[in-house]
């Protein structure tokens, strides 16, 4: 699907932050210690964090597409329940709709696993779309899939 636009339904806590480095819309951010305006991509798999998604900055005419150079500063979503979002699979992941998903790390989700040990993964939303990542599946290079926070 040719999708437009990082926010599909909703009207979720919108904070600008400063990029620590190259991020592209749909990338799961944390804050970092430098700063509490700064972020960088998601770094703990199956890490808790705040459930932010990087916007595009359609402001000055980019796209979902487009990077936003580390030193900028980028629209944070900070979905609350119920809203619908893109993010992005992880290359190698398979996410089917309905399953929780979690970070994978690198700003990128994947399906959660089945809490059978600790540590449990943390999952932060439901697929609401199948993706396929897995070799040369993927449909959509850029891996984005439609998500509900829960």
């Amino acid at each position: 699907m040719a999708y437009t636009t990082i926010l599909v339904k909703g009207v979720p806590v919108v904070e600008e932050m400063i990029v620590e480095a190259d991020l592209k819309p749909g990338h799961l951010v944390e804050i970092t210690s430098a700063a509490k305006d700064t972020v960088k991509k998601h770094t703990v798999v199956g890490g808790t964090a705040p459930c932010g998604v990087v916007f595009e900055a359609e402001l000055v005419g980019k796209t979902i597409r487009d990077t936003i150079s580390a030193g900028d500063r980028a629209q944070v979503l900070f979905p609350r329940q119920g809203e619908q979002f893109l993010g992005r699979v992880a290359d190698g992941e398979v996410v089917t709709k309905g399953d929780y998903v979690c970070s994978a790390g690198a700003g990128e989700v994947r399906k959660a696993a089945v809490p059978s040990a600790f540590p449990f993964d943390h999952p932060f939303a439901v697929a609401l779309e199948t993706v396929d990542m897995s070799g040369s599946a993927g449909a959509d290079p850029e891996g984005f899939i439609i998500l509900q926070r829960i």
